[in-house]
């Protein structure tokens, strides 16, 4: 059998199938996210976590903590977070979305557009997230699909406006959703940052695509095998940070709790250490002031330290 004809059944397999089945990037999609989500109540060990998951769970499953994501350059979580939901709430009106959008995006535009589009959606939603979070709210720990689902949205605006004009009713429909969905990230508590970077992205991505272009099989199992290694791989690293990085899972009250419990105990190298970590991820916080002197007066300064 000839590796073109391998291609061409893995595709053909999916052609086969009804529903969800028949835009498989979507189905893969959705139940990735439920199984994820699983991952997070086994680690919650709390049956009341289904209705809120606690920061701890997603923080080590890679949430996207703007500050460590900044200053640490942690790519990976810009990935992971878009796959990490924080009750069962919102983990169901997110998929409900994307089961709505999703097939009709990947039907129109294709399996292979709609694997890499999502990603780049949920990755610039990350980022505007990020980079917001930063400057206005750097200890926000951001998690959920919905940057990547306006992403969707607004790719299907764009593919209705570039098949049938402005007047397009898919445009209209689909735009008045997305603007919605975007009012409502306007009231507190949601990441209308990550819903505007996800926009913004997806949009992009659909205004790129060459109508009348098609994948072959081998280019759309391809797109497939990238786009799971990716957030395999995004995975894999936080994973290796928990393991390796004793601070990468510590929020910044626990690093300077953790240099004060150092001093405490007489171990200055460790006390500074810890302090160094906090500093890097929020070099001006007003907390940083009080918990450096104390463990001078504990420790003293050691030579040539620029704490």
């Amino acid at each position: 059998m000839t590796q073109s004809s391998i291609y061409e059944r893995i595709v053909a397999s999916f052609d086969k199938q009804s529903g969800l089945r028949a835009t498989p990037v979507t189905f893969a999609i959705i139940w990735l996210n439920c199984l994820i989500f699983a991952v997070e109540l086994l680690l919650s060990k709390d049956t009341g976590a289904i209705l809120g998951v606690p920061q701890r769970p997603l923080l080590l499953l890679g949430a996207n903590y703007a500050c460590a994501t900044v200053a640490n350059l942690r790519w990976d979580t810009l990935i992971t977070s878009c796959f990490l939901h924080g009750s069962v709430l919102h983990i169901g009106f997110n998929m409900m979305a994307l089961r709505n959008v999703g097939p009709f995006v990947e039907r129109t535009a294709g399996s292979a557009r709609m694997a890499w589009m999502y990603l780049v959606a949920g990755i610039g939603g990350s980022i505007a997230s990020s980079l917001v979070g930063w400057y206005a709210a750097p200890e926000r720990l951001s998690v959920g699909a919905s940057g990547a689902i306006c992403g969707v949205l607004a790719a299907a605006v764009v593919i209705g406006w570039r098949a049938h004009g402005i007047g397009s009713p898919i445009s209209q429909s689909i735009g008045k959703w997305l603007v919605i969905t975007l009012l409502l990230g306007l009231a507190p508590g949601f990441d209308n940052a990550a819903h505007v970077g996800g926009a913004v992205a997806g949009a992009a991505a659909a205004a790129l695509w060459r109508r009348g272009f098609a994948y072959s099989s081998k280019a759309i199992v391809t797109t497939w095998l990238v786009c799971a290694v990716v957030v395999t791989g995004a995975f894999a690293s936080v994973f290796i940070h928990d393991k390796t990085d004793p601070t990468a899972s510590l929020f910044f009250p626990e690093r300077l709790q953790r240099a004060i419990d150092f001093a405490r105990h007489g171990d200055c190298e460790k006390a500074y250490e810890a302090l160094a970590t906090a500093r890097h991820l929020i070099p001006h916080d007003d907390r940083l002031a009080p918990v450096t002197d104390a463990i001078d007066a504990k420790c003293g300064r050691p030579e040539g330290s620029i704490y």
